[in-house]
């Protein structure tokens, strides 16, 4: 996954049904990284600025959060929070703190459900590791002793390289100011150059993304997409998805093509069988449902309401992708009204026979 501060997510192999309250909820044990850095050092480094012939590079450090304290203000502002309970104590030789936290879903609407957080926040000297269990109230006591017993068989490993970054818990940023006349750049180029580029680069997003298949998971490929699936939802609904996307693609030629010069190139969509799994792959990553930057469109098996619900978020992630390569200033300088109203329109677009 791209986030560096969670570094693994694991989910329950189904969703639980609140008691009280009607709500669904996949436990999952995420595991976070707080690497430890000095505040006046980090405001040093945080904007660099180095010349590389006639093109600036600005490196910009991420630091997303600071501490477990401030990852759960960010994350969990929308329900509230607090700490039920908290321990000192040691697992594996390293001294930890063990809490208990409840999370209100009174603001979601929900005002008698609620989920609960075990953490347990594990220091090394370089760092802070949390490992962080959450599942909906109704099921603490029939998880309670399979999660401690998880957090007990956490063993600190040699690292054998440093961490990212000394001063910062994410990735670095380099941000490019590039001489419109200088040669070899996609702002230089032409169409057709432009569109060499862009392929080079999602060949390379491609190629990464197969490598870092989960067991479990295959590919498809149907020029101009590739489908990265979970095995679970059938290769029959992989190519229904494959036909959908197929079929707008060719409608968006047809019918926008005259918006730009440029070539849109396509890209990847991930099928995941849940919604559980695909928002624990978008959440915290960066991400959301179609991401420009990896060319992701993400979408899921929809057993309740069927393919149709979940093709407007298909649909709505091809388009953004056509428009952005196509004409990526008039794509971004649409009027909300314009913007809203396309964009309802293509997600209810349907393939005859589809």
């Amino acid at each position: 996954m791209d986030e560096k501060w969670v570094v693994a997510k694991f989910l329950y192999k189904r969703a639980l049904t609140g008691k009280r309250v009607f709500r669904e909820m996949t436990p999952e044990i995420r595991v976070i990284i707080f690497p430890k850095f000095s505040a006046k050092e980090f405001a040093k480094k945080r904007i660099h600025k180095v010349k590389e012939g006639k093109e600036t590079v600005i490196t910009a450090l991420q630091n997303p959060y600071r501490n477990y304290k401030e990852y759960l203000r960010e994350n969990y502002k929308k329900g509230g929070w607090f700490v039920k309970d908290e321990k000192e104590i040691k697992i594996a030789g390293l001294p930890a703190v063990r809490k208990i936290i409840e999370v209100s879903r009174k603001m979601a609407g929900e005002t008698k459900a609620s989920d609960y957080l075990y953490a347990w926040e594990i220091h090394y000297p370089d760092a802070t590791y949390v490992i962080q269990f959450e599942i909906i109230a109704n099921y603490v006591k029939k998880f309670r002793a399979p999660i401690k017993g998880a957090a007990r068989s956490f063993k600190p490993i040699p690292r054998t390289e440093d961490l990212k970054t000394p001063t910062a818990t994410g990735a670095t940023i380099r941000i490019k100011k590039i001489d419109p006349n200088s040669k070899g750049t996609e702002a230089s180029t032409s169409p057709e150059g432009r569109r060499r580029i862009r392929k080079a680069k999602l060949a390379k997003i491609i190629t990464k993304a197969k490598k870092s298949l989960p067991p479990g998971w295959a590919f498809y490929q149907k020029k101009p997409f590739v489908y990265l699936y979970n095995q679970k939802v059938g290769i029959r609904f992989v190519k229904r998805v494959a036909k959908q996307s197929n079929m707008l693609w060719k409608w968006l030629h047809q019918n926008l093509d005259f918006i730009g010069q440029d070539y849109a190139v396509g890209g990847v969509i991930r099928i995941c069988n849940s919604a559980a799994e695909a928002n624990a792959y978008i959440d915290t990553s960066g991400k959301n449902a179609y991401s420009a930057r990896t060319r992701e469109v993400v979408i899921y098996k929809d057993r309740d309401w069927g393919f149709d619900d979940i093709s407007w978020y298909l649909n709505a992630g091809i388009t953004q992708r056509f428009l952005a390569d196509k004409n990526e200033r008039l794509w971004y300088s649409l009027p909300p009204w314009l913007d809203d109203g396309f964009t309802y329109y293509i997600k209810n677009f349907k393939p005859k026979n589809g």
